[in-house]
């Protein structure tokens, strides 16, 4: 007897249309799941739909988007035998929420449609533990054998400037084991030692133009044990192509190309020695005699000014 499911990374399901988003954002979250449904469909087999966190990008979101959420859910709930679980991620619970009961993903929970996966259970024969997210993260929370781990916590691949876990550093901890990761938006798969490994499907809904060359994409996996636990695991992209078209590159370019061209010019301005006290008429001569776009001579002139106000 095998556990064939999907496991889907951050969500964020959003009811504004995040900065420099080009195409129709809110149906766009809601194509993707369109897209599971026909996935799960065309599988035939799939138990169960496990959520890596984050289900929410805010905790309490309009009621018409958790509405529309919970529709589809109900949909694709009702094509699984184990239905859909959920882990708790932080932006599911943040700022003035004292328990996830009050939250978009405490509504979830209460019509039942998804089950919370909330520390040790089994599930279909298969041990599952579940890690909602941590503001105390630490590798030992992660020991033990022949198990399947859904996380939302900081687990990468690779060293970072902000705090997290190495995904190696928890090799030496593990055996048989399969981990699920959510909070880093980057998809990835990282091999441990004893038959285990971490795996991230990745972002579902990109909310920042950084995320534009991820592909929402789930996980398909089956497992099995006999006697120990073996996971075999496949990445299923849920849209054609990244999200190069659904971003308005453009601007982003434009505006990156301008705050280069400020920090040369107000660096050139630092190293420069002038004797005109008419610091703002100086800007203008030099940026105009330099060939400087107007829009960088205008944001250092209101730099200039902000400064001023402050002093």
């Amino acid at each position: 007897m095998s556990l064939k499911s999907l496991v889907l990374g951050d969500c964020h399901f959003c009811d504004r249309v995040p900065l420099r988003r080009s195409d129709d954002f809110l149906q766009a979250q809601f194509n993707k799941l369109v897209a599971l449904e026909k996935l799960i469909i065309s599988e035939k087999d799939i138990d169960g739909l496990f959520l890596l966190g984050d289900v929410f990008d805010i905790p309490k979101p309009s009621l018409e988007l958790v509405n529309r959420v919970m529709d589809h859910l109900d949909r694709i709930s009702k094509l699984l035998p184990l239905g859909i679980y959920a882990i708790v991620g932080n932006h599911d619970v943040h700022g003035r929420v004292e328990s996830v009961q009050e939250t978009a993903l405490g509504t979830l929970y209460a019509s039942r449609l998804v089950k919370q996966l909330a520390g040790k259970q089994i599930i279909k024969g298969i041990p599952f533990l579940g890690i909602d997210y941590l503001v105390n993260h630490t590798p030992e929370i992660y020991k033990g054998n022949n198990q399947i781990i859904l996380t939302h916590n900081m687990l990468i691949p690779a060293p970072a400037i902000f705090k997290h876990i190495l995904a190696k550093d928890i090799s030496p901890l593990v055996s048989n084991t399969t981990i699920f990761a959510g909070h880093y938006h980057s998809p990835f798969n990282v091999t441990l030692l004893n038959n285990s490994s971490v795996i991230n499907p990745g972002v579902l809904v990109r909310t920042d133009i950084a995320e534009r060359k991820i592909v929402p994409s789930a996980v398909k996996f089956e497992a099995s044990m006999y006697p120990d636990l073996h996971v075999n695991w496949t990445r299923i992209p849920l849209e054609k192509d990244n999200g190069e078209s659904v971003f308005n590159l453009l601007d982003y370019k434009e505006e990156k190309t301008q705050k280069l061209d400020l920090e040369k010019f107000i660096n050139g301005l630092k190293q420069s020695q002038f004797e005109s006290q008419d610091l703002e008429k100086l800007i203008q001569e030099v940026g105009t005699l330099s060939k400087v776009d107007e829009k960088v001579i205008q944001e250092a002139l209101e730099r200039i000014k902000s400064a001023r106000m402050v002093v």
